[in-house]
């Protein structure tokens, strides 16, 4: 996981200063203001989970896009610098995953663990005040096993001498709710992404 600026303990998992309390608009931390354009895109609590490849990337070509540069900063700016097609990406141990316009890290792919719970990381591209980062997912396997979580912790990255490097994520304590593959799609705001991991 990206090296994180600003931490406060919650539960079990090292999570960073909450954002979702300031008022919108604020630029507090340097963190782009929650866009206007939010509050009239689809809202992934109420959205159907996709039970399958095509039926995600068929919701990846209907999501609406933005055009807007990135709002990651500096050296993380860069690995935004070429698009990436909205398509399902399968995690591969020790690698961290692009699809659309997310990128994510950690532990994709992991044995079971007790409650289910692993760390992963997810980066969009857009990231924002007060939009948070909502994971829909499903066993390829037991489509009964469905999860729906939601993020709105937004940490900022820290390079080794102390200083922020311009890089924004969401660290998570993802809960599988059972072994096995895992179709899930993230969403952020405008930001889509869809993944195939491993439990």
């Amino acid at each position: 996981m990206p090296a994180v600026r600003i931490l406060v303990s919650l539960i079990v998992v090292v999570m960073p200063m909450s954002l979702a309390a300031q008022a919108p608009g604020s630029t507090r931390y340097g963190i782009p203001r929650r866009p206007a354009y939010a509050d009239s895109l689809p809202n992934p609590m109420a959205a159907p989970i996709p039970r399958s490849i095509g039926e995600a990337e068929a919701e990846g070509a209907r999501w609406p896009r933005r055009p807007e540069a990135t709002t990651q900063r500096g050296a993380a700016a860069q690995e935004w610098a070429m698009d990436a097609p909205r398509r399902c990406a399968t995690a591969e141990v020790g690698a961290s995953l692009r699809s659309g316009e997310f990128k994510i890290g950690g532990e994709l792919v992991s044995g079971p663990r007790p409650g289910g719970q692993v760390k992963i990381w997810w980066k969009p591209m857009h990231a924002a005040d007060s939009v948070p980062v909502v994971v829909r997912g499903v066993s390829l396997s037991n489509p009964a096993d469905t999860l729906r979580q939601l993020f709105k912790e937004l940490a900022l990255g820290e390079g080794p001498g102390g200083g922020a490097t311009g890089e924004m994520f969401f660290p998570s304590g993802f809960w599988f709710p059972a072994s096995g593959r895992f179709l899930v799609v993230a969403t952020s705001g405008a930001d889509w992404g869809c993944f195939i991991l491993s439990h």
